[in-house]
């Protein structure tokens, strides 16, 4: 795979990246209900000529929840829609797994720790999910769960940072 478009708008936070071999090229705003208003000017930007196949994707991942229902399906009709213009294959992701390989791209986590990833679900509830990292790549140790933060235990885990929203 040359590159790959991502896109995340299941938070407040609205953000688009291209990544390659070369690196990741990114835009990431907080625009809370905003992300319409965003994204197609963030692509432009990152991507001037817009001609995704010239530029080498070859495929576009999306955050596919849990989290916002409105920030979804945004992400998930941009992405189809270019990926659909362009033929080429539009991948969900777990939005909290991508929030968990975020937290170890930004130092937050480490390799060999477990990760609790928390994102804030409203109406006195979160959304959480437990990663390992396994060669660098966030491993789901359970899948999503939500619950109110009192609710929360690890019990049987050592060594765990949380992070995220819900914390």
């Amino acid at each position: 795979m040359d590159g790959m478009w991502c896109v995340a708008t299941a938070t407040e936070a609205c953000s688009l990246a291209l990544v390659t071999a070369a690196g990741i090229v990114e835009q990431h705003k907080v625009v809370p209900r905003r992300h319409n208003v965003h994204l197609f000017a963030m692509l432009e930007e990152l991507l001037p000529e817009g001609n995704l196949r010239a530029a080498g994707v070859d495929a576009i991942a999306y955050g596919c929840g849990p989290g916002s229902f409105t920030g979804l399906r945004i992400a998930a009709s941009f992405a189809q829609g270019l990926a659909f213009s362009s033929a080429i294959p539009a991948i969900p992701l777990e939005t909290l797994g991508i929030m968990a390989q975020g937290a170890l791209r930004e130092g937050l986590a480490q390799p060999g720790e477990a990760v609790l990833v928390t994102l804030d679900a409203r109406i006195n509830e979160l959304y959480a999910g437990l990663y390992e990292f396994r060669e660098g790549v966030a491993v789901a140790l359970s899948a999503p769960w939500v619950c109110a933060p009192g609710e929360l235990a690890l019990h049987d885990f050592h060594n765990v940072v949380a992070v995220w929203s819900g914390c």
